[in-house]
């Protein structure tokens, strides 16, 4: 008998978020209408439209077996912490691209910097085992 793993629909559909997130971040003119403006600002937030969102919940759905919690508020926690993921990861890239020359891109690289920390120690806090 052949037991081949063959990926679950979760991690199908995940892979398939991830690769749409890839095409739009590298292509976005594909799904949007071309940019206008030549700002620093206007040009990192037209790569990171349509590609954050789409990497966040892919990178979720692909490593949602991996945590065991069955809570809804957890798998929350957790889903908005890779969305956030998602948002830091193309807004680094995508700054890495056009130039880091843009104080408004910075403060929201730094804040979704933190609200990552802040949501992985709530994380861990919450799957810390009760003292009493």
């Amino acid at each position: 008998m052949n037991n081949k793993a063959y990926p679950s629909y979760r991690q199908i559909i995940g892979i398939s978020l991830i690769l749409f997130s890839i095409v739009s971040f590298l292509f976005p003119h594909l799904f949007q209408s071309s940019l206008e403006s030549k700002e620093l600002v206007e040009k990192v937030d037209y790569r990171i439209r349509l590609s954050a969102v789409p990497l966040g919940i892919g990178l979720f759905f692909i490593l949602l077996s991996k945590f065991q919690s069955k809570h809804i508020l957890t798998q929350s926690l957790i889903l908005a912490f890779f969305i956030d993921m998602g948002y830091f990861t193309t807004r680094l890239l995508s700054m890495s691209i056009h130039g880091f020359d843009s104080t408004t891109q910075l403060y929201w690289l730094s804040i979704e910097l933190v609200i990552g920390i802040t949501l992985a120690v709530i994380l861990k806090l919450k799957k810390a085992p009760s003292k009493t």
